[in-house]
């Protein structure tokens, strides 16, 4: 280290010598300050005025005094910092203009392993995503080698794969969701998207299924109504014509009194629990009213129409006329 010229050496080092009155002044003030207390000082106000002004000049006096040598004092050190410093200043720009060189070189040999990666990723024969998505800046360091990048190539790899098999589990999402995990390449920011994509479905369909039962009810409700009136319409009575005989021999127009039209005949069901259609059934039987056998169907408007198709299906038909249809509830 001696032979180094950059080397600092001490060839001598005299530490100085200052002597002065400094104490002294201390244990005088020291000794003074027990005169200014408020409880033991003797003056008035002009005087504590008068002493205030003293005390003060002789505190900035001695303090200039005290600027006054350490820079005096520090004179021949500061001349030796100021070397120093002037001489570092040379060296670090000796060195930024060597760094140039170093640098090129690093690039160099970095852009030679970024190559030699290249390859080895082109030949795994992946192209899901390019290298530079999951590239490792730490690949260039001279201390990683190249065997350690293969590995870590087919680690990456295997995740990816193994991320997008994870995620055929969302069925109709699926084809979504690899491709914004491709785009990321986070599972857990895909998983909570599918997540919401299955969520907002299910509650889109609740708003569909909400939407069909309405419609169904309102068409159910129409269905009611239009049976209510072609009931009603069946059930009146159409006006008879009046009919007209001629008596040949007296040669007059005889006016034909048309006999009592029958009573028409409906067919009434009723529907309700079993306890209040026996009683139903007793009372008819009672009046001597026949009971038709038949059955009693609940469903939707959908359901309705499909057994329709298959009463056709089948043969076999219905007639709604002159049919009145009533809950019975016991009151």
């Amino acid at each position: 280290m001696e032979n180094n010229p950059l080397t600092l050496i001490v060839k001598e080092k005299t530490l100085g010598n200052l002597v002065t009155n400094a104490r002294d002044i201390k244990s005088y003030v020291e000794e003074r300050l027990k005169e200014y207390n408020v409880d033991n000082y003797n003056g008035d106000a002009k005087q504590a005025a008068k002493d205030k002004a003293e005390l003060n000049n002789a505190a900035k006096t001695l303090n200039d005094r005290r600027i006054a040598l350490e820079k005096e004092w520090n004179l021949p050190f500061q001349e030796f910092k100021d070397i120093v410093n002037d001489t570092c200043g040379l060296i670090k720009e000796a060195s930024g203009k060597l760094d140039v060189i170093v640098k090129e070189q690093e690039n160099r040999e970095k852009s030679e392993k970024r190559a030699s990666i290249e390859e080895l990723w082109n030949n795994k024969k992946f192209n899901l995503v390019p290298l530079d998505r999951v590239f490792n800046s730490k690949w260039l360091n001279k201390t990683c080698k190249l065997s350690t990048v293969d590995f870590e190539i087919d680690e990456i790899i295997k995740r990816i794969e193994g991320d997008l098999a994870s995620l055929d589990a969302f069925g109709e999402d699926t084809a979504t969701l690899k491709d914004l995990y491709l785009s990321s390449l986070n599972l857990q920011t895909t998983l909570n998207k599918g997540v919401e994509l299955k969520a907002n479905r299910e509650r889109l369909a609740e708003m569909e299924a909400q939407k069909k039962a309405e419609a169904e009810k309102a068409a159910a409700e129409k269905q009611v109504e239009e049976t209510a009136e072609e009931q009603e319409e069946e059930t009146e009575e159409a006006p008879a014509e009046d009919t007209y005989n001629v008596n040949f021999q007296t040669r007059k127009v005889i006016k034909v009194e048309p006999a009592p039209a029958a009573e028409k005949a409906y067919k009434f069901c009723v529907y309700g629990k079993d306890n209040e259609v026996e009683s139903v059934k007793a009372i008819a039987k009672g009046m001597g009213l026949a009971v038709v056998p038949s059955i009693t169907l609940f469903g939707t408007v959908s359901e309705i129409a499909r057994f329709r198709e298959l009463l056709s299906d089948n043969g076999l038909g219905y007639d709604k006329n002159n049919i009145i249809n009533l809950e019975v509830k016991r009151v």
